[in-house]
């Protein structure tokens, strides 16, 4: 009888701390279940944050590259714009060249013409006309310093309109390595913004 009611004794203290064990067990669970849920909120809220931070990066690159391509429109018209001036300024420059010569050769030829009828007539009429040849003649200087005047004008105009072509196109160069440096900039920035 003493040996049956030991054993219940040691049986009835195992099933006590197998119930403290379980109650232990359930409170652990418990609290690692407050620990999970508590950690689940802190990711969704990292997520969101960084959601926001996601659409905060891509409203800025947006926004960047409108800036590229609007930059790039302004250039392509300015650049545009430097060309027709360029083309202009070639085409006034073959256009006074062409003057220049059409403007030689008609004094040339009128100059020839003169000559050779004062030629004629002075063959003719050399001894009778001999105050006339020499105001021929002085007609004639007065012919090739016009047209040495004029040449020399013409000239000035030539070479105004070749430093004028000169400037522009440099004018460009210098726009479009401007244009090469600001968008190096601008993909470096668009890059770190990635990042």
């Amino acid at each position: 009888m003493d040996h049956l009611t030991g054993d219940l004794t040691r049986k009835e203290r195992a099933c006590t701390t197998l119930e403290n064990q379980k109650d232990a067990a359930v409170a652990m669970t418990a609290l690692k279940e407050k620990q999970l849920a508590q950690l689940r909120e802190e990711v969704t809220a990292g997520q969101g944050e960084q959601q926001s931070k996601l659409g905060e990066l891509k409203s800025k690159l947006e926004e960047k590259e409108d800036q590229i391509t609007q930059r790039k429109i302004d250039f392509e018209r300015e650049r545009a714009l430097k060309d027709q001036q360029i083309h202009f300024t070639e085409q006034k420059a073959g256009d006074l060249a062409q003057q220049l010569e059409r403007t030689v050769q008609r004094y040339e030829e009128r100059i020839k013409t003169d000559r050779e009828e004062m030629q004629g007539e002075l063959k003719e009429k050399q001894q009778r006309l001999q105050a006339e040849k020499e105001n021929s003649d002085a007609k004639f200087e007065s012919k090739r310093k016009q047209v040495k005047e004029l040449e020399s004008k013409l000239q000035k105009e030539v070479n105004a309109a070749e430093r004028e072509k000169a400037v522009l196109i440099l004018k460009f160069q210098n726009l479009e390595n401007q244009q090469e440096s600001l968008q190096r900039t601008l993909e470096s920035e668009c890059a770190r913004l990635r990042e």
